[in-house]
């Protein structure tokens, strides 16, 4: 699906560990995030992380939050788009 590429592509040059000091995986239906430092919002369709000062938007259908710890996320579901909000 070409928004898996343009995926890949916002997350390599904006979400890399430069910019944020975090790690962010996504692949197929699964979105790992290492070092969060909480969830900001959270529904079946929507997802805001806070990622040092950031916040990591990720936007779908039918999204479930499968693990949460201190330090790490992991989102299940269908994503159709990630944004970062300063």
């Amino acid at each position: 699906m070409a928004y898996k590429e343009e995926l890949c592509q916002l997350v390599k040059n904006s979400i890399g560990e430069n910019v944020l000091g975090n790690k962010v995986t996504i692949c197929d239906d699964i979105t790992m995030i290492e070092g969060h430092n909480g969830i900001v919002a959270f529904n079946s369709s929507l997802v805001k992380v806070r990622v040092g000062k950031k916040v990591l938007v990720l936007q779908g259908s039918n999204l479930q939050i499968i693990t949460c710890s201190a330090n790490d996320l992991v989102v299940a579901g269908d994503i159709n788009n990630v944004e970062i909000h300063i």
